[in-house]
C-alpha cells in the first residue's frame, strides 16, 4: 500500500523527491556500571514515506 501511494503521488506529479525509508531504533538497557543494547529486540519498526509536496494554485 505505501509503494502504491508513492507511485500515485509520482504519477499525478503531486510531490517530488519521494523516498521510502525504514527507520531503525535500538533500545539500550542501562544498569549500574554498564550499558548495552537489549538482548531481544524487534527488528521491524515500519516504513516512512517522505517527499516535498507540490502545491499548484487554482486557476
Amino acid at each position: 500500500p505505501l509503494a502504491t501511494c508513492m507511485h500515485s503521488l509520482q504519477a499525478s506529479k503531486m510531490a517530488i523527491g519521494l523516498q521510502i525509508t525504514e527507520p531503525w531504533l535500538r533500545e539500550y538497557q542501562v544498569l549500574p556500571s554498564r550499558t548495552h543494547p537489549h538482548m531481544q529486540m524487534n527488528a521491524f519498526g515500519g516504513y516512512i514515506l517522505s517527499g516535498i509536496r507540490i502545491h499548484r494554485p487554482d486557476p
